[in-house]
């Protein structure tokens, strides 16, 4: 999935206030990774081999190269701690990955486990065609 996600973050405290602004373009890729498939996941049952997959997880995440962008706003102290050590650029990347997943949640952009079984099965329901071999994922 590649999508453009917006992160908006607010502090106040007695030294001042800030406000920050960031957006950037990010690929999310999302499956099952089946490195993880092991002996114990995968079975005989008669002609067919039965594969347990492992639950789907955050495969890669990425910012588009060029696609991010910033607008801060902050009061003196605020303004001069981030030229020192560009905290709030740092603050607003780090809660970025968090809000990408939270928008591909919300909006079904993560497949859940059923739909990549399924997608699979029907996958394998083409290999089988060329072969006596049955593959069955589960």
């Amino acid at each position: 999935t590649v999508t453009q996600i917006v992160v908006v973050c607010e502090e106040s405290n007695w030294l001042g206030q800030w406000r920050g602004v960031l957006w950037a373009t990010v690929r999310i890729h999302y499956g099952v990774d089946l490195q993880k498939v092991g002996p114990n996941d995968i079975r005989r049952d008669g002609d067919t081999v039965v594969v347990r997959l492992p639950d789907p997880e955050l495969l890669d995440f990425s910012i588009e190269p060029g696609s991010e962008g910033l607008m801060s706003k902050s009061t003196a102290v605020p303004k001069v701690q981030d030229l020192l050590t560009n905290g709030h650029r740092q603050e607003l990347q780090r809660r970025l990955k968090d809000r990408a997943m939270e928008f591909a949640r919300r909006h079904g952009l993560m497949p859940p486990r059923e739909e990549i079984v399924r997608e699979l099965n029907d996958a394998a329901v083409l290999l089988q065609r060329s072969g006596d071999m049955k593959i069955h994922f589960e």
